[in-house]
């Protein structure tokens, strides 16, 4: 049940990136010339995009969600709507703090989020063990606070170095 949601729930953010990829040989540029003028509109026009793309689809999630997964599965999975909500809330956090490390990706700077996001999600799998959580929504909620902490994370990195106005 979590797998089969949480792949429906993710489907914004397909669409999400279909916009703000694009934007990274541009963000290349821009950042080797040292334009942060284009850096920064580019910056917002991608946190739009991403916003405009997974709060709609999300609230239809949020309002029709469980009739989506059980006419998708053909009547074989039943969602709880806790557990959408939760995978719903993920992604949008997951959404804003990719869209803002768009930049870094285009400079290949992964390095400054990647090996935190890595042990943010480890310990919340870890937490989960340890609490011995076998509720989908008690699962899903945890996996919620990497995604969460990393949009700050992310969004400091880049003020430190200067790449967000």
């Amino acid at each position: 049940i979590y797998g089969a949601t949480r792949t429906l729930v993710r489907a914004p953010l397909q669409l999400s990136g279909l916009v703000i990829r694009p934007s990274i040989p541009e963000l290349t540029r821009a950042y080797t010339e040292k334009n942060f003028t284009i850096i920064n509109k580019l910056n917002k026009l991608n946190l739009k995009a991403t916003l405009y793309s997974l709060l709609p689809i999300s609230v239809i999630f949020l309002i029709f969600g469980k009739k989506i997964i059980f006419f998708i599965s053909n009547g074989k999975i039943i969602a709880p709507y806790w557990l959408i909500v939760f995978l719903l809330l993920s992604i949008i956090f997951y959404g804003i703090w990719s869209c803002f490390s768009t930049i870094l990706v285009s400079i290949n700077k992964q390095k400054y989020f990647s090996y935190h996001y890595l042990f943010f999600v480890v310990a919340s799998i870890a937490l989960i063990y340890i609490f011995d959580f076998k509720n989908l929504e008690e699962i899903a909620f945890f996996m919620i606070f990497p995604e969460f902490i990393m949009i700050f994370l992310v969004y400091f990195k880049l003020k430190k170095i200067n790449l967000v106005g």
